[in-house]
């Protein structure tokens, strides 16, 4: 994406698609890999199982008597703590006991006993799901379960039924013991209360007595007058009898407390012996209710059997496997492409490399046979999308410079070794010479030349052999097969090549060369791996740069050209092993059966005139 370096370019759909087209193969790869990896999931991971049985838990305890709850404070639905009491340890721990589960009791393996459990809510209604690889096994787990679950429940609510028999009973003995005081002292007070009751009898006797006197005096005093005899008697029994009731008044009024006191110890024995019946009722119900089971839980379904694993799940792995080949290969896809500072596209030479772009060569990996040489394309098949994009190499040279200075001595070099120029300037120097153009390739790798080996031909003398002065120009030069292309090789390999290149034979040999050829094209070694480009500085018109598409960084292209800027001129830059689109490919395709058909067909012309013109020879012509 070239992203650090210079302008940044604006990345559109289509570049991604091309970027994806480009790389497509890793994807396939990663998909490929992460199917197979979940393959190999799918045969090797262990088969899951999963069984569940489902409990309601109502928010009220059925009802056996009719005790109140208050009596020994039963809980009313608490269901949050039921649900606590599901998924705890203690329970986890009662159902190992129950089963006699080869599992430690420590923390950490109950705990991983508990992560074999899940618990769902919606309601009232709890499912209990229990994971593992036996089915047989987890179902028993499952039904366990819930049994001890329903088993503590009981017990906890039995034991604080028993709880509340034993309250009861303390409570009967102390209502006991209170009606039994207050007997007791009513007792006491049942005597004065009989002594009260004569007493009053005693007043309402006097009361009357003396409303009976007070009418015979008043009735006799008008008979016998005030100081008759029985008058005077009469008179005295009234106030006998008014004595009599002050005092008896006296005497009820002293008795006044303890009357209250009577009253409110009957009001009290009353209230405590409706108590005590109350208390042995319940006492009577509650112990008949402690031996019942009694709970709030109910099971709604019991575990079964399960036949299908939950877990490896085939379509689920697959499709997991497939996002994650995709998105794996598109993730390094991106990476690649962020990390790549390679150049891939023509635009790019010029606005990255920041030189002039001359053309490009496409890939030829598929077009070449075993036993060809990729250096003799052009020659092997002219008509081929590779000759093609040479030839617009060559067009592009030429219009690089005026008429009156053309580019005679061109050199062809790259930043690093492996990049093409070797390929691109053997090539390039056969379209020149197809041209019609007397054409000189020169070796100019002193130490590691291969052009004689490319062309087949075995030289003795070569440049540094020219250079040395152990050979004359014209014998180190030989012709090739190719008409119009002749062949400098590099000669013996040279200890130090800067000594020769930086002889003034070199100029003369060049300026004796640029005399007899018309263009002259030069192979140099990689500028970041010699120096041997700038001592052809003087005794050419330029250099082209060979970039490898998608191979050579850009920092080494910016670091090659910073070497030799203001030191020689640069023509410009070709993109080579270039992997171009499909239409183009089609494009040279039918140009190549286009131009061959056009061949067999001229062909056909040729050989039928020359049968016509031998058959007219032959024949005589009549008189």
């Amino acid at each position: 994406m070239l992203p650090i370096f210079g302008e940044k370019k604006e990345f559109n759909v289509q570049d991604y698609l091309e970027i994806l087209l480009k790389r497509k193969w890793i994807i396939v790869i990663s998909l490929v890999i992460a199917l197979a990896l979940g393959f190999l999931f799918l045969l090797v991971a262990p088969r899951i199982y999963m069984t569940n049985t489902v409990l309601l838990i109502e928010k009220e305890v059925p009802k056996i008597t009719q005790i109140r709850d208050d009596v020994y404070s039963e809980e009313k639905g608490n269901i949050q703590t039921q649900a606590g009491i599901l998924n705890s340890r203690y329970l986890a721990e009662r159902v190992i006991k129950k089963m006699k589960l080869n599992i430690g009791l420590d923390p950490r393996s109950v705990d991983r006993f508990l992560s074999t459990i899940r618990i769902e809510r919606s309601g009232d209604v709890f499912v209990l799901q229990v994971f593992g690889v036996d089915p047989v096994l987890i179902t028993d787990i499952a039904n366990t379960w819930v049994k001890e679950f329903i088993r503590q429940d009981i017990e906890r609510r039995m034991g604080t039924t028993e709880y509340g028999v034993i309250w009861l009973e303390d409570q009967l003995s102390e209502t006991l013991r209170d009606v039994q005081a207050v007997e007791k002292e009513l007792a006491v007070l049942s005597r004065t209360n009989v002594d009260l009751l004569e007493i009053e009898e005693v007043i309402e006797g006097l009361k009357k007595k003396k409303i009976e006197l007070e009418e015979n005096i008043a009735q006799s005093a008008r008979v016998y007058g005030e100081l008759h005899p029985k008058i005077v008697f009469l008179k005295e029994q009234l106030e006998l009898a008014k004595t009599q009731l002050t005092g008896n008044k006296v005497k009820l009024e002293a008795y006044q407390e303890e009357v209250w006191q009577y009253k409110m110890l009957t009001e009290k024995a009353e209230t405590y012996r409706k108590l005590y019946n109350n208390l042995l009722t319940r006492s009577r119900e509650l112990d008949i209710s402690k031996d019942l089971a009694v709970t709030n839980i109910r099971i709604v379904d019991v575990a079964r059997v399960p036949t299908v694993p939950v877990s490896p799940q085939a379509v689920r792995s697959i499709l997991f496997a497939v996002g994650v080949g995709l998105f794996g290969g598109l993730g390094i896809i991106l990476l690649i492409e962020f990390l790549d500072t390679s150049l891939n596209k023509p635009e790019e030479v010029e606005l990255f490399a920041n030189m002039p772009f001359l053309g490009y060569t496409p890939s030829v990996t598929k077009d070449i046979k075993r036993g060809q040489n990729i250096n003799l394309l052009t020659k092997m098949d002219s008509y081929s999308q590779a000759a093609e994009a040479f030839r617009n190499i060559k067009v592009s040279l030429i219009f690089s410079s005026p008429e009156d200075k053309p580019l005679k001595k061109i050199i062809v070099t790259s930043a690093n070794p492996g990049e093409g120029k070797t390929f691109v300037a053997s090539n390039l120097a056969e379209v020149f010479a197809h041209a019609s153009e007397e054409t000189l390739l020169i070796d100019g790798d002193l130490k590691k030349g291969q052009l004689a080996k490319t062309f087949g031909l075995k030289p003795e003398n070569g440049l540094t052999s020219v250079l040395a002065g152990l050979c004359p120009l014209e014998k180190a030069i030989v012709k090739t097969d190719m008409p119009n292309l002749s062949l400098l090789a590099s000669g013996p390999s040279a200890p130090n090549p800067s000594e020769l290149l930086g002889s003034e034979k070199l100029k003369e040999v060049m300026l004796k060369l640029g005399e007899k050829f018309q263009r002259i094209i030069i192979d140099v070694p990689g500028i970041l791996a010699a120096s041997d480009v700038l001592f052809w500085d003087e005794v050419s018109d330029g250099m082209v740069q060979v970039i490898g598409a998608g191979v050579t960084p850009l920092n080494a292209i910016k670091e090659a050209r910073k070497r030799v800027e203001g030191k020689i001129t640069v023509i410009g830059g070709i993109l080579n092993n270039l992997k171009i689109e499909r239409d183009a490919a089609f494009y040279f395709h039918y140009f190549k059966e286009t131009v061959q058909k056009t061949k067999r067909e001229m062909a056909a012309v040729k050989t039928q005139k020359k049968k016509t013109e031998t058959k007219e020879k032959v024949t005589p012509k009549k008189a």
